[in-house]
């Protein structure tokens, strides 16, 4: 199997066998975020496969440093994108649970924040790295990853009820966090 380097060069130089590689390295994780997202393994199948052809389009000019998180970060998004357009006004419960979740530390999304995204999206990051493994698993499990309570503890060797708590005190802590860098919530 080539490194990520490589397979970044591969499709860089639109050598076919760059996204043979890439399929075969990510196609079962990419899957995994999908299905935590969207309801149906046909929608997710379809978003994986948009995925890695946005990766062929965009990495010759763009040149990953991180090619999972690269391939990711576009899956997540083009689910997102999938998400309003199937559902509109009715979300999968998953969707609204997690960003209800969210909510409680850094609000519902409106006009003051417009622009500022990418600034929170720092912050949050930094937040992350004042963090032990642990608690910054379980967070990115959860809200990167969109893994349901039960499947985190499962991975982690931990009950259900104590990942609850960690995640409740995460966002917690998070809300402080933004605030004291100036973000209103």
């Amino acid at each position: 199997m080539c490194s990520e380097e490589k397979i970044i060069d591969l499709i860089a130089n639109r050598d076919e066998s760059g996204m043979r590689e890439l399929m075969e390295r990510y196609q079962r994780p990419l899957m995994k975020l999908a299905m935590n997202m969207l309801d149906s393994e046909e929608d997710a199948r379809e978003c994986v496969n948009d995925t890695f052809y946005e990766v062929w389009k965009s990495v010759p000019d763009n040149r990953p440093q991180y090619l999972f998180a690269y391939s990711a970060t576009i899956c997540r998004h083009i689910i997102c994108k999938r998400i309003d357009y199937d559902n509109a006004l009715k979300r999968s419960s998953n969707v609204i649970e997690l960003t209800a979740e969210m909510e409680q530390c850094i609000g519902k999304p409106d006009k003051a924040l417009e622009g500022d995204e990418h600034m929170v999206g720092e912050l949050i990051n930094t937040f992350l790295k004042t963090l032990d493994t642990d608690k910054r698993n379980i967070f990115i499990k959860r809200y990167w990853y969109s893994q349901p309570v039960k499947v985190i503890s499962k991975e982690l060797g931990k009950s259900e009820s104590s990942v609850k708590v960690a995640l409740h005190r995460l966002r917690k802590d998070l809300k402080k966090f933004l605030e004291s860098e100036g973000v209103l919530v």
